[in-house]
């Protein structure tokens, strides 16, 4: 006879699936050890006064479970169960409870990676493809049940988009009924980017074009999906709902992204916003690949494996304290075509199961669900959700910058040409900047560079490399040639009656300015001219430029405006207490000392008569320093093999400091007034050649800091991120108990104390300026070609996977650049291995950090003031001398944004509060626009309330770290 048996292995396991037979039954599993041969299965149960003997068959080797159906329960019940299997045999009791009611939506989507599987202009056509099918499949099943006929989402918004310029107007009118009528979604989110790398302009244009066709359309678009990226910036729940979404979907990918092992945010939650908007989101919990939860459960399969998964997965989510009644699954993969399988599957389900329900469904009816039945039990969650995948910008430092750059200059651009086009008449060229917005979005998209994965040619993988970095390319000339036409156009439009030289300074910011400009003189000036403010007639510090070029002070540049400068023959004003030796530089405010050998080693603000550096640590200020990364094992993307025990179980990859090698640096002097101190260092450091300028300035409080990275012959090295030579510039201030913020788009953050717990603490994304401080000192920091910032250890912690915020001192760590990679298999076909420029500038306050001081260090830096000759004797619709287009009071509150509506009717202001406080703010006009009116609108310019003018000005409140939209109406 089997022998009775007690092994750990074995349970019965109650699953909430219910028959839809009269009285319901109840499906259970029997879970047990697994065999290495077939053996007989019968088991007897007892449930109450229920009692039966069961065959189960013949159980195969790797089986572990069968399953099988009592009679439901009215209230819990007590019930045994006995199992043999072959020789053995296992009892034990269990408690039957009734069965918890459960509705669960399954989204079919293909998630969109532009780039990556195939090149962009393919995946365009795979979506393109997979639009029509899902027409066709919806459209075929509209007379199916509720729950089983076909729904689809479109994950991004750019798949519309190209669907639209691609069909023509019948396959547009389908679509449109289908997603009128709520059988297809499209999600608001134009591509899947990476959110903390964008800036604040460009975050809230990713929401353009989904408004753009709930608009025209008369369609619903309320739902973001960030699919694959593992986070995404606080700022975005403020810009979503102002957006009119309602709803996030983020698919958290825990590829190098310990989330789900460190986070306790539940599911779903409110995600608050900064100014405290809010957003009713979700995460997936699938720990490899994520959005594949569907394929994980049997949805690709078929009913019988749909049986054989879903039962564990509500049990497991009950026994994890799942408080909900309905639960959402992803079903997608990586550009997949349309998979019809899931309708098919709950076609079948609905024959046999009352409960749980499962529906095919949208992206947004999981979350109406939950809202109409759960909303005063949602919790709310307040910051930043961290992404870990933000790092991958250095694989491409040089088009990281760029991007960055573009960010900036595109702003710019749309300024100038709305204050031109509403005082002048000048042509405002839409499509352009549109187009750029558009290029810089896609570059963005989480796919990084375009190059595949798993290129099958050199030729393919060239191509998919044009197609990619042609985006960053498009954005960066569009954005120049906007840019450079608004300049001609003002410098051809500003009145001048000066018979001498004149340069025209403009400003973009939305406060006064004293900086740095240089420009190109006029035709037929000399290197040896004086710059003289006709405001004060005061000479001002000066110095050429060389190639025909001067570089100069402007003193007093009026926000969002300009100012005229003169150029006279004679000598340039001088700089107080300027100079520059190879043993460093000094001005009024500074003192740097250079030890040829470390690098800078010293730094003093005179006035608070502190060094900067902690001259204990090894290294140097803005010391270029190598750090090797140690993986364990190969990753192997054409095997297949996903077997790093770093990937997702948060295990740190181990690594090393890279000693450079030893020697004295080159040391020189390029400049010793009467503007600028510089001294140079260079040196081979591994395998880059490395230039580094020091610069202080005549009137100026800062210290710039120019790197040039030049690529020597290096070997190739294993993987695109493990294994490779990383520069890091290391920044080791010296300042006790230090405290950190840096800005985000749209908001500062303090690093742990804002953060939802799961997200990133090895590495921060900083836009304009981070700063680490104490109440008594203040160091503001900005990297213009540098997003990528570890803040507060001793040494780099590249994939550390830090649970919290480590705060072992004030250094500060820029991570830079590759210097070693796959020989260019992942480069620019458009600039392959050229030097690199990477900038820093920093300053210093007295006591604590001052946000507003900073934000003007760091949008000074990143948006230099523009210039142009301004020829003599000249007419214009523009006032000469010194002259402001618009003014905004009090200076807490930042013009970011000028542009013509996107429907044409007036222009379009975006004002941003930068220090968190509560405000009111008044923001004028010029009497050049002549009379207006003023309404405020939603974040993608939908009329909300008329605002009150009086005078030429408008005043509303806004919320610390809020952003508020105001269109002008010009002639009413």
């Amino acid at each position: 006879m089997p022998t009775a048996q007690s092994q750990p292995e074995w349970r019965v396991q109650p699953t909430p699936l219910l028959t839809r037979d009269t009285p319901a039954q109840r499906l259970l599993e029997v879970h047990f050890p697994m065999g290495r041969a077939p053996r007989q299965a019968q088991l007897q149960v007892r449930v109450g006064e229920y009692r039966a003997t069961m065959d189960l068959g013949l159980i195969h080797p790797g089986d572990t479970k069968a399953q099988f159906l009592v009679p439901e329960v009215a209230a819990p019940t007590a019930g045994e169960a006995r199992l043999t299997l072959g020789e053995a045999s296992w009892q034990g009791e269990f408690t039957l409870a009734p069965a918890r009611p459960w509705t669960v939506y399954v989204v079919p989507h293909s998630h969109t990676d532009i780039g990556f599987t195939h090149t962009a202009s393919e995946v365009a056509a795979i979506h393109d493809d997979n639009t029509d099918e899902a027409v066709a499949l919806c459209e075929m099943t509209q007379d199916w049940p509720e729950g089983a006929r076909f729904k689809w989402t479109c994950e991004v918004s750019w798949q519309l988009q190209n669907y639209i310029r691609n069909r023509p107007p019948e396959a547009l009118e389908r679509l449109r009924a289908l997603l009128r009528s709520g059988q297809m979604e499209v999600a608001a989110f134009y591509a899947g980017v990476h959110t903390d790398l964008c800036g604040v302009e460009e975050l809230i244009r990713s929401l353009y074009f989904g408004a753009e066709l709930r608009r025209s359309w008369d369609i619903s678009v309320d739902t973001v999906m960030i699919v694959d990226i593992p986070g995404a910036t606080w700022p975005f729940a403020q810009i979503m709902a102002k957006a009119g979404v309602k709803y996030l979907i983020i698919s958290d990918n825990n590829f190098i992204a310990p989330f789900l092992r460190f986070t306790d945010v539940p599911r779903p939650f409110y995600w608050a916003g900064p100014e405290g908007s809010q957003v009713l989101s979700w995460y997936t919990d699938e720990p490899q690949w994520v959005y594949i939860e569907g394929t994980k459960l049997g949805f690709d399969k078929g009913y019988t494996d749909v049986l054989l998964n879903l039962p564990d997965k509500l049990v497991k989510l009950e026994q994890e304290g799942y408080p909900y009644d309905a639960y959402q699954v992803q079903f997608a993969s990586d550009n997949c075509r349309v998979i019809f399988r899931p309708s098919l599957i709950v076609r079948e389900w609905q024959n046999k199961w009352a409960n749980p329900q499962i529906k095919v469904s949208t992206a947004r009816e999981f979350f109406q669900h939950i809202e109409a039945n759960h909303a005063p039990e949602i919790p709310v969650r307040r910051g930043d959700w961290t992404s870990w995948w933000a790092g991958t910008a250095v694989g491409f430092a040089r088009e990281s910058a760029q991007a960055r750059h573009i960010k900036e200059d595109l702003a710019a651009a749309e300024k100038l040409s709305l204050w031109l086009a509403a005082t002048t008449g000048a042509e405002y060229p839409r499509e352009q900047l549109v187009a750029a917005y558009d290029d810089l979005l896609v570059f963005d998209e989480h796919s990084g560079t375009k190059g595949l994965a798993i290129p099958k040619t050199e030729e393919r993988q060239l191509r998919a490399l044009y197609e990619g970095y042609g985006y960053i390319q498009g954005a960066a000339t569009r954005t120049e040639e906007a840019l450079q036409s608004s300049l001609n156009t003002l410098a051809a439009q500003v009145a001048n009656d000066a018979d001498e030289p004149t340069v025209l300074v403009a400003n973009p910011l939305s406060w006064e300015r004293s900086d740095l400009v240089e420009t190109a003189l006029p035709e037929g000036v000399g290197d040896a001219v004086a710059v003289v403010d006709p405001t004060s007639g005061q000479t001002l510090p000066s110095e050429p430029a060389g190639s025909g070029r001067v570089r100069f002070v402007a003193s007093g540049v009026p926000a969002c405006g300009y100012k005229a400068f003169y150029l006279r023959a004679g000598g340039a004003g001088t700089g107080s207490e300027l100079r520059a030796t190879p043993q460093g530089c000094e001005n009024a405010f500074y003192q740097v000392t250079i030890d040829p050998r470390r690098g800078v080693c010293r730094v003093v603000d005179k006035a608070l008569d502190w060094a900067l550096v902690d001259e204990q640590l090894p290294f140097a200020l803005g010391a270029l320093v190598g750090f090797q990364p140690k993986p364990t094992r190969k990753f192997n993307w054409e095997a297949g093999t996903f077997n790093y025990p770093e990937l997702y179980d948060g295990t740190p990859v181990p690594g090393e400091l890279v000693p450079l090698p030893e020697g004295t640096a080159d040391v020189s002097v390029v400049s010793a007034g009467p503007l600028s101190a510089t001294v140079r260092l260079e040196r081979d450091a591994g395998p880059v050649r490395w230039r580094q300028e020091w610069t202080l300035y005549a009137g100026i409080k800062r210290v710039d800091v120019a790197n040039t990275i030049i690529p020597q012959e290096s070997t190739e090295q294993e993987g695109q991120v493990f294994g490779q030579w990383l520069g890091y510039f290391v920044w080791p201030f010296q300042l006790s108990n230090p405290r950190f913020r840096l800005e985000l788009p749209g908001a500062l953050l303090t690093p742990e104390v804002e953060q939802l717990k799961g997200g990133c603490r090895d590495f921060w994304v900083v836009q304009h300026w981070a700063a680490v401080y104490n109440d008594d000192y203040s160091i503001v920091l900005s990297a213009p070609d540098t997003p990528i910032w570890e803040m507060g250890r001793n040494a780099p912690s590249l994939q550390q996977y830090y649970p919290q915020a480590v705060s072992e001192s004030a250094m500060l760590w820029a991570r830079a650049f590759h210097a070693a990679g796959r020989k260019g298999s992942h480069e620019s076909p458009f600039g392959r291995r050229d030097p690199l420029d990477l900038r820093f500038s920093l300053t210093t306050q007295a006591g604590a950090l001052d946000p507003l001081a900073a934000a003007h260090h760091g949008w000074g830096t990143l948006n230099p003031l523009l210039a142009r000759p301004l020829p003599p004797r000249q007419n214009g619709a523009l006032p000469g001398g010194a002259y402001s287009w618009c003014q905004v009071v009090p200076a807490n509150v930042l013009l970011v944004t000028a542009k013509q509506a996107e429907d044409g009717d007036g222009y379009i202001l975006r004002l941003w509060e930068a220090t968190g406080q509560d405000t009111e703010v008044t923001l004028s006009l010029d009497e050049a626009f002549g009379p207006f009116a003023a309404w405020q609108t939603s974040i993608v310019e939908e009329d909300r309330a008329p605002l009150s003018v009086r005078g030429r000005s408008v005043t509303l409140p806004i919320a610390g770290f809020g952003l508020e939209t105001v269109r002008i109406r010009p002639g009413e």
